[in-house]
């Protein structure tokens, strides 16, 4: 394994994410699924 491993693999999940509409999608709700989570921890902290 050499040091551009992980950024071979990121690139290859970024031409992945850009090829495929549905990895895009699915991304994009795990974003938005953080995101929420994110402000009901703070409301319910709050």
């Amino acid at each position: 394994m050499s040091a551009d491993g992980g950024g071979s693999i990121l690139g290859r999940l970024a031409a992945g994410a850009a090829d495929e509409p549905v990895m895009a999608l699915f991304v994009l709700l795990l974003l938005v699924m953080a995101a929420g989570f994110l402000v009901v921890g703070l409301v319910t902290f709050l």
